[in-house]
């Protein structure tokens, strides 16, 4: 119902190129596919889609393909299935508006405002591209008639892109909130005393969660006098140096500490990360994670903010605890907790 006879061949395969060199660049490795869903009434042009994109993929990732032949089983597919990224999108299925309908439907019904919708029609009177893109929150239009296999690629590539923006932006918000909320927890944790053992723990716990994904290990280590490394939390895979106080000499994590301390930057390198927090100088600390966190630059920024926050609630559990000490000899009770970190 979507398509004419003069349709039948609207994927004209004009450069054999396009996907030997998109083959040639995808990159091997364990990246989850970008999930694409072909909604379309006309089961030649779900195979030609295969066929054209079958060796495709882009920053190192696959494309996997889903097929839908009606307005209601694309719907359907979108509810159940988590991280489609691209829906291309038949305008006239059911009915003649079937496609824009599903459009609308994905950014209403669905809250779905992330997934890249690019339409493709074969009877472009029935729905005019102006008006098409004014109303319906859409990523691209195209008429089959125009899809050339290096159109098809162009389309796909620049609407993945785009969709990974936004899932990063996205995500950057998220831990945004969450590096904020930890900032309230941590001087929480820093007024009500504990040893400095038990805040770092708390801190890499916080830590866990504004990077919403578990590390293998994690370990906090302090600068002591004589160029030691205090350990003061461990986890994971580092959960054996949990009990002493030193790290040893030879750890393969100690030269990546020492420079990030020397330097007073954190280090991203190819097997850990480690995070500075860049307490007042005599509680300068730092924090490993392996394997080493793959994120783009704004998430970077975010793990220095949390490096920030965690430094200025190690300075607060100090002067806290001295504070303590002082009102505590004094025979008076100690201080209220300030107001700018309310209680729960």
């Amino acid at each position: 119902m979507g398509n004419t006879e003069d349709d039948d061949d609207w994927l004209i395969d004009d450069d054999d190129a396009v996907r030997s060199a998109a083959s040639a660049a995808l990159a091997a490795g364990t990246l989850p596919p970008w999930r694409v869903l072909v909604v379309d009434d006309d089961t030649d042009v779900h195979a030609v889609t295969r066929l054209a994109l079958r060796n495709v993929g882009f920053m190192g990732r696959e494309l996997e393909l889903f097929s839908a032949h009606s307005a209601a089983e694309g719907f359907a597919l979108l509810r159940d299935t988590a991280d489609i990224a691209l829906v291309l999108l038949d305008v006239v299925m059911e009915t003649e508006d079937a496609g824009l309908v599903l459009a609308r439907r994905i950014r209403e019904e669905l809250g779905n405002h992330t997934v890249r919708v690019v339409l493709r029609t074969g009877q472009p009177g029935q729905a005019p591209e102006q008006r098409v893109i004014i109303d319906y929150d859409i990523h691209d239009y195209k008429a089959k008639t125009e899809l050339t296999t290096q159109r098809l690629f162009t389309a796909v590539i620049s609407a993945l892109r785009a969709y990974d923006t936004l899932t990063t932006l996205e995500r950057s918000r998220a831990a945004l909130s969450r590096v904020l909320a930890s900032a309230g927890d941590l001087n929480r944790a820093a007024y009500h005393g504990g040893s400095l053992r038990d805040f770092a723990a708390g801190m890499l716990g916080q830590l866990t969660s504004v990077l919403d994904a578990g590390a293998e290990g994690m370990l906090c280590v302090m600068a002591a006098d004589g160029g030691e490394l205090a350990i003061l939390a461990a986890g994971g895979a580092y959960a054996d140096l949990a009990g002493q106080a030193r790290l040893p000499a030879g750890h393969p994590l100690r030269p990546a500490f020492e420079r990030a301390l020397l330097a007073q930057c954190s280090e991203h390198g190819d097997d850990a990360t480690v995070l500075l927090v860049p307490a007042e100088q005599q509680r300068r600390a730092c924090i490993a994670l392996i394997p080493a966190l793959q994120v783009a630059p704004i998430q970077r920024d975010l793990l220095e903010l949390f490096g920030q926050l965690a430094a200025a609630a190690f300075d607060n559990h100090y002067l806290f605890d001295q504070l303590r000490a002082l009102r505590q000899s004094a025979g008076a009770p100690a201080p209220p907790l300030p107001g700018i970190f309310p209680a729960h």
